[in-house]
């Protein structure tokens, strides 16, 4: 499903999955875009890009873009039955068709500036980064709401550990706020967000965490995600407690569980072979 052998994930949004909300979705697979209108349950086929899919993200009612190994990428504003090539600027999570936020990278790929768009990617504002220069190694950003986001920045992995950070705004990204410690364990490889403070994150080489406060507390499920066997590809978060995460063991098999209560129990609504 993906390379588990990877230390980390590059910046963007390396998943497997995107959600609109628990019913419909997109999976990835190579060069190949699947939707569900059933939670999960099928999948059909909507797109073959010419490259490796490298990431995606679903916001909105319907629109989605998914990035193309090499540069590019190609957005569907109708939940996935027409396609259109876009134009990245930035590594940036898009909470609306025109409001996002992101961050662009410098020497060594390492996380520098945050910019906010509100014009679909036109024109950027600069917003201070939460990620100091320990912690730039990479970063997850998720908006919930054009106002209400989230970012965990991370540092240099090794040997299965690495430095990790979240961090809140509530202001588009011009003031941030420290929350909870996550432990050293694993390396992340996304997160996800509901406006109302449920998340996850989830790591290869580590595990899947819950927090039901915006960040403050954590629970890591090792039952759920074993650490060292099950590598997290993917996330989404919904208000009430409503959450997918999909888990894959290296390149052999994967599987998308949700929960509808705040991540306290799970069930698997898919198995890939």
């Amino acid at each position: 499903m993906f390379l588990a052998a990877l230390p980390a994930p590059p910046a963007g949004h390396p998943a497997v999955i995107a959600f609109w909300d628990m019913r419909r979705g997109l999976y990835v697979h190579g060069s190949r875009v699947s939707l569900t209108t059933d939670g999960g349950r099928t999948f059909r086929l909507v797109l073959r890009t010419p490259r490796q899919v490298t990431g995606m993200q679903a916001f909105g009612e319907r629109a989605a873009i998914v990035d193309i190994a090499s540069g590019g990428a190609i957005r569907t504003l109708d939940g996935g039955r027409t396609w259109r090539p876009f134009r990245h600027r930035l590594d940036a999570d898009f909470a609306t068709l025109r409001v996002g936020l992101g961050f662009d990278t410098g020497r060594f790929e390492l996380v520098r500036r945050f910019f906010a768009t509100r014009d679909g990617g036109v024109s950027w504002q600069p917003r201070r980064s939460p990620c100091s220069r320990r912690l730039s190694f990479s970063a997850a950003v998720d908006l919930a709401t054009p106002r209400v986001g989230w970012a965990t920045c991370v540092g240099q992995p090794g040997t299965g550990q690495q430095p990790k950070a979240v961090f809140s705004t509530s202001d588009g990204g011009r003031t941030w706020r420290r929350r909870g410690k996550l432990d050293w364990s694993g390396y992340v490889w996304g997160a996800a967000f509901a406006s109302d403070g449920f998340g996850l994150v989830w790591e290869s080489r580590g595990t899947l965490y819950i927090t039901r406060d915006g960040g403050d507390h954590w629970t890591a499920r090792t039952d759920i995600a074993e650490p060292e066997i099950d590598f997290g590809g993917g996330g989404a978060a919904f208000p009430g407690g409503r959450g997918l995460v999909f888990l894959g063991r290296g390149d052999r098999s994967g599987r998308l569980l949700a929960t509808r209560d705040f991540g306290r129990t799970w069930r698997i609504l898919h198995r890939w072979p």
